[in-house]
């Protein structure tokens, strides 16, 4: 009896045993009939029973939608599709037995057990008036006690028959329906994406063009100066060439790039590949002084491609007078030269031929040394070669 009592749950909403697990479950049922079960507080936290007892997965994935509201899906066309139907419950009969119980159960052998104490003293045995009455006496409240104990065991039961009539529910179920196309601030999203993708690759691409232009110029200009002495004329005409070859690749469809060009998507136009790689190193501007059998006339500054000798101009032309116009009849003073390879282009690494002649150093005196190299390089010896045929006079000016 003391186990039934342990497991036994108070019904007015007091403490459950822990004994019985089905008394402790629906007593907190019946602390939360909404189905979200609260259990006891322990150590700072609530402990949850029924729906509300989540795994690690269905919290974290409540934690997301909780983060998630208001996000770019949340924009997709819906709307909410109601149907209302008319549902009929139908009626119920049934019996309920009710009966009236005298409590605990009492004993109903009190006869019996009061015979079985019975000595049967045989036939020859006469008992006097008292005994008989005394004998019937018990028998008379033995039975009695069987009779109130039959009473009180069985009690008294009546069947009692209950139905309800039938009725008509409405029933009104409500649907959400979500378009499942994407919404305008997830197109938003992914039109941004997917533009600075292009753009980053697009920028890419258009600087591994640059690269793979400057690595043929440079190949072309190193072509040209293989066996030539080292000279500015020289370096301004292989600068040509490789620009020239740079400007090729800007502006060409396929160069081999890594990031799968379609269509020549990352090339160069003409204006854009004459800034990278300069068309003009090596022209000269010049003032007309006799416009002889020319289409300029005396003081018009005009460009000059070539020199006589069919070469380039060099900053030494400053000041020399070269022929213009058919056959060279016309002459105009050289008063610029210019020098400028592009920003791609290079003189082997140097802005200027006099940078990459001397090694990019000059002294006190305006003269271009070798910034470390050693004396009698070919470099300077192509410098001091030009130094003797100008008859001494100082190269390059400031």
């Amino acid at each position: 009896m003391k186990n039934k009592t342990k497991g036994a749950a108070k019904k007015d909403g007091g403490a459950v045993n822990a004994y019985d697990s089905a008394a402790a479950a629906g007593q907190l049922k019946r602390e939360g009939e909404d189905g979200d079960v609260k259990g006891p507080g322990k150590m700072g936290y609530t402990q949850n029973f029924g729906p509300s007892r989540q795994g690690g997965y269905a919290k974290g994935a409540a934690r997301v939608n909780s983060i998630m509201k208001g996000a770019p899906q949340s924009d997709r066309p819906k709307y909410t599709e109601q149907k209302t139907t008319q549902e009929v419950i139908p009626g119920t009969t049934g019996s309920v037995s009710t009966s009236s119980s005298g409590g605990s159960t009492s004993s109903t052998t009190n006869l019996d057990n009061l015979m079985e104490g019975k000595i049967d003293l045989g036939p020859d045995f006469k008992p006097t008036a008292e005994q008989t009455a005394a004998a019937n006496e018990e028998v008379r409240i033995a039975k009695a006690k069987d009779a109130a104990a039959n009473a009180a065991n069985t009690g008294s039961s009546e069947v009692v028959t209950e139905s309800t009539a039938p009725s008509i529910e409405t029933v009104v179920k409500k649907n959400e329906k979500v378009s499942t196309h994407q919404g305008s601030e997830e197109l938003l999203s992914e039109g941004q994406e997917i533009e600075q993708n292009r753009r980053a690759r697009y920028a890419a691409g258009k600087d591994e063009r640059v690269n793979i232009a400057k690595k043929d110029s440079g190949d072309v200009a190193q072509k040209y100066l293989k066996g030539k002495p080292v000279t500015e004329a020289n370096l301004i005409q292989a600068v040509q060439r490789g620009n020239r070859a740079g400007r090729f690749s800007l502006q060409s469809f396929d160069v081999g790039s890594s990031f799968n060009e379609e269509g020549g998507e990352f090339r160069f136009t003409k204006d854009e590949a004459n800034k990278m790689f300069s068309r003009t190193v090596g022209h000269a501007t010049a003032v007309v002084t006799d416009d002889s059998r020319s289409t300029a006339n005396v003081g018009d500054e005009i460009t000059v491609g070539r020199t006589g000798r069919g070469g380039k101009h060099t900053e030494s032309d400053v000041g020399k007078t070269v022929n213009i116009g058919k056959k060279g009849k016309g002459k105009a003073t050289v008063t610029s030269v210019s020098m400028d390879p592009g920003k791609a282009g290079s003189f082997g690494g140097y802005s200027t031929p006099q940078g990459y002649l001397s090694g990019g150093s000059m002294n006190e005196e305006g003269q271009y040394v070798g910034g470390g190299r050693k004396k009698g390089s070919s470099r300077l010896k192509g410098a001091a070669r030009i130094n003797s045929i100008m008859g001494g006079a100082r190269l390059f000016k400031k």
